[in-house]
């Protein structure tokens, strides 16, 4: 969850490491793709969890990647991404 500063602006939380995660990509599936898609449907995002990382689920972390991550916006789960939403979890 993001904290107001002094200013009134969002912070993000402080990214972990995690050296356990690997990208996840459209045409990825399995328990991985799942967990994502259960964790960004548990933080707001209307997403099927289907277990396939489809066109739908890519548009999500897109939005997820645009609020959070700005950094980097392309649709990959990669594992900086995965660890801000865990963060937030």
């Amino acid at each position: 969850m993001e904290v107001a500063g002094a200013a009134g602006v969002g912070v993000p939380p402080p990214v972990p490491v995690v050296s356990d995660l690997v990208p996840l990509r459209t045409g990825d599936a399995g328990a991985s793709v799942s967990a994502l898609q259960q964790a960004l449907r548990d933080w707001g995002y209307g997403l099927t969890i289907t277990g396939v990382f489809d066109p739908e689920t890519a548009a999500v972390v897109t939005a997820f990647q645009r609020h959070f991550r700005q950094a980097c916006v392309d649709g990959v789960a990669d594992p900086q991404t995965q660890a801000v939403l865990r963060a937030l979890a």
